[in-house]
Formats: structure tokens, C-alpha cells, sequence
């Protein structure tokens, strides 16, 4: 009799695990149905016990449950079992999730990075899902970097360094050369989502705010912030990014998630207000402020700008690149380099095959 009722109780966990992981992929499917790459069910239980201990922590201990915020609010229904999940659907693009310190940001980015794969039931994210090609880039100082071509942000180098960035390797790589090649990595072997938290990454990476532009001028480095509009534009990449303290990034965003003791709201709107007001007499590459949005021009070799033609951006190595490794080219990617020892009050200028506008106060 123990036995028996042994075996009944792994058969019924089991069926339990195999209809959570059949509702989960069902639940990722309607998710890229609708144009999202990342969904939070409300009363989701995002923290974890610890960094080393994946176990929920519950709401007895004091947790908050995820809640959506109203106009971010979506139900999605799983097509194989009719069930409809409402939660926070995060929608193609470039998403900020901002905050104080400790009011759940880099939680719930941890969350939408395990999204790509299944819960099992009783994680309590077990309807926290991430499309399935998304991938978490950070900078990995001293990482071994092969034949990667990281032009598209690492530019100029010093000759004595002898470095191709086209086909770009090292030993050691820095933090902004290791994030770099991770990103033009993820995209090689197909991402559709970048997932970035700001404290995992390099800072001059991420961006560069006016003063540091204007006293290194020749800076071989092209920050993300930069790129990251083109990405989603050329080869329809979108991108998640945690943000705490470098607001330079409002000014690329599609949608803005602010996190305050827990509890999520939309503050896009808000977002592009502060953006605007504070963006006067700034050199703007790509965002709103005194340069909106700017048309990135395309390739002669590309037919379309749109996101679902990404295919054109990707071409086959260089005669000085290993065979058959598919390298990305850096015309689409994006408005913005680098800054010049330029008195115009403003202007558009010509460099790599793509545009810039400089403005000055």
C-alpha cells in the first residue's frame, strides 16, 4: 500500500511538472504572438533566496507579488489549455527598468533572464517568461576574445596596440572590449533580446555624458547607449536594460518600467518629459531632446530598414576573418561615434557610412 501510494504521488508530481512546462512553452508562444519579448504574471514571487540559492522566497517572508501597472497590463492566453495569464507584457524595443537602490530592479531582470527557460512548479516565476532567444550580456573583465568584429563600438585604436577591431582578439579582454564582443556575440548566433543590467556593466560602455565628451575627443570607444536604437531599428533587436544612475538613457526609450518598494509603474511618458527638458545645448546622438529620433541611412547592400529584415545587416566574413563566422557590419547600426574639436553651432556630419548630428550650446 506505501508503495502504491508512492508511485501515485510521483505520478501526479509529474503530470503536475508536465503540464507547468506544456503551459509555459504555450505561454512564451502567445507571448512572441503579440509582439513581446518578456511577460510577469501578476502575483509572480520574483526574489530568490540568494544569489547561490534559486528558491523562492514567499510572500509570508514579506514579499511583495508582482502587479502590473495598468497601461502595461496584457492577458495572454496559452492556445493549448485556454488559460489566460494578465501580466506586464514588455513589447519589442528598448525597455529601461529604473530605480532606487534595492526597490527590485536587477530582481526583475534576473527573473526576465531565467524567463528563457522552465520553472519548475512552486518556483514562483513559473509565468515569468522571455522570448527564447534572449540572451544576458555583461562585461567579463580578462575574458578570452577570438576574431570577433567589435567596429561597430570599438574604433581607432591606437596603432602601438596593433588590434583589428574588424576581427578583434585578446587574451584579456577590458570590461568595455569583453561587453563588445558579448553583444555582437549574442547577435551572431541569433538573439532577438539583450538583456543588460547597468551594474554588470562597463560605464564607459554604456555611455559618456558631455563633459567626458568634450575633453577626450578621441574616444575609440562607441557607447551602447548609441547603438542600442539602431540594433532594434536595423536588425530588430531589442533590449533590456536596468538603469540607476546614468539618465543619458531615457532618451532611447521605447518604454520605461520604474520600480518603487517593489511596486512597478509605466513611467514612459514621464520619462520622455524629463528627457526633453533636461536634453537643451547636449550633444544628442539618438535621442529626443535637441536631436529626436534620427533615420540611420542605410547600405547600399540593404534592402530595408524595417526590423523583421535583419538578414541584410549579416555578411559573410572578410577574406581576414576566420571562415564561415559571420560578422556584422557597422552601418546600420545606429546613430552616433565619436566628437570632434567642431565651432558650428550645429551640423550634420558624414563618418563610417552613416550620420551624426552635433549640437552645441
Amino acid at each position: 500500500e506505501g508503495s502504491t501510494l508512492g508511485e501515485s504521488t510521483f505520478e501526479e508530481a509529474l503530470r503536475s511538472y508536465v503540464r507547468s512546462v506544456e503551459e509555459q512553452d504555450g505561454l512564451r508562444s502567445a507571448l512572441r504572438e503579440a509582439g513581446g519579448v518578456g511577460f510577469v504574471a501578476d502575483g509572480a514571487m520574483l526574489p530568490r533566496r540568494g544569489d547561490d540559492d534559486p528558491r523562492p522566497v514567499y510572500a509570508a517572508s514579506g514579499v511583495v507579488p508582482f502587479e502590473s501597472p495598468p497601461s502595461l497590463a496584457k492577458t495572454l492566453t496559452i492556445r493549448s489549455t485556454g488559460r489566460a495569464v494578465r501580466g506586464m507584457m514588455i513589447s519589442a524595443g528598448v525597455t529601461l527598468i529604473a530605480g532606487g537602490g534595492f526597490h527590485g530592479k536587477s530582481t526583475l531582470l534576473r527573473a526576465l533572464a531565467a524567463g528563457v527557460y522552465n520553472k519548475v512548479p512552486g518556483d514562483g516565476r513559473e509565468f515569468v517568461v522571455t522570448d527564447a532567444s534572449a540572451m544576458t550580456v555583461r562585461a567579463e573583465d580578462g575574458r578570452v576574445v577570438r576574431s570577433v568584429d567589435v567596429s561597430p563600438f570599438i574604433t581607432s585604436l591606437p596603432s602601438k596596440s596593433n588590434l583589428d577591431p574588424s576581427n578583434f582578439s585578446t587574451t584579456c579582454a577590458s570590461g568595455s572590449t569583453s561587453q563588445a564582443a558579448a553583444v555582437i556575440e549574442a547577435v551572431e548566433l541569433g538573439a532577438k533580446t539583450l538583456i543588460i543590467d547597468e551594474d554588470t556593466s562597463a560605464a564607459n560602455f554604456m555611455s559618456r555624458d558631455g563633459r567626458m565628451r568634450a575633453l577626450v575627443t578621441h574616444e575609440p570607444i562607441t557607447p551602447l547607449l548609441y547603438r542600442v536604437t539602431g540594433l532594434w531599428e536595423s536588425l530588430g533587436v531589442s533590449s533590456i536594460v536596468v538603469i540607476g544612475g546614468n539618465g543619458d538613457w531615457l532618451d532611447v526609450a521605447d518604454c520605461v518600467v520604474l520600480l518603487d518598494d517593489y511596486k512597478a509603474s509605466d513611467a514612459t511618458r514621464q520619462a520622455a518629459f524629463i528627457s526633453k527638458t533636461f536634453s537643451s545645448g547636449l550633444v544628442q546622438y539618438a535621442g529626443r531632446g535637441s536631436a529626436h529620433r534620427l533615420p540611420w541611412p542605410i547600405h547600399s547592400q540593404s534592402s530595408s530598414s524595417s526590423p523583421s529584415s535583419s538578414s541584410s545587416s549579416l555578411s559573410s566574413s572578410s577574406s581576414s576573418s576566420p571562415p564561415h563566422r559571420r560578422v556584422l557590419r557597422c552601418f546600420p547600426f545606429g546613430v552616433g561615434a565619436h566628437t570632434e574639436d567642431d565651432t558650428i553651432n550645429w551640423g550634420v556630419k558624414t563618418e563610417g557610412g552613416g550620420q551624426r548630428l552635433v549640437v552645441w550650446s
